[in-house]
């Protein structure tokens, strides 16, 4: 099975401040999807793709799949098919 490089997206802190009220905890995301995340020590929000591997949710992260229980930080959505870069 050959496993594809997820793409990545930034957001700026401004464009975070605009949604501060929509930030989850990591650790609260149950779905597989698309999310902005926000790590403790990251001054940009990246666009990441959580899924289900070996059952349980995982993000690609740096370059292997970590489990979204292990990273710290918050998360923003899941983000709708139709904004996501590559959907059309």
């Amino acid at each position: 099975m050959r496993l594809e490089k997820p793409r990545i997206r930034w957001i700026s802190n401004h464009q975070e401040n605009n949604h501060e009220d929509k930030w989850i905890p990591v650790q609260a995301i149950v779905n597989p999807g698309v999310y902005w995340f926000l790590s403790e020590t990251m001054s940009e929000a990246r666009m990441v793709e959580v899924r289900v591997t070996d059952g349980e949710l995982t993000v690609w992260w740096p370059n292997n799949d970590q489990p979204i229980a292990n990273l710290k930080g918050r998360c923003f959505g899941p983000i709708p098919p139709s904004t996501v870069a590559g959907s059309r």
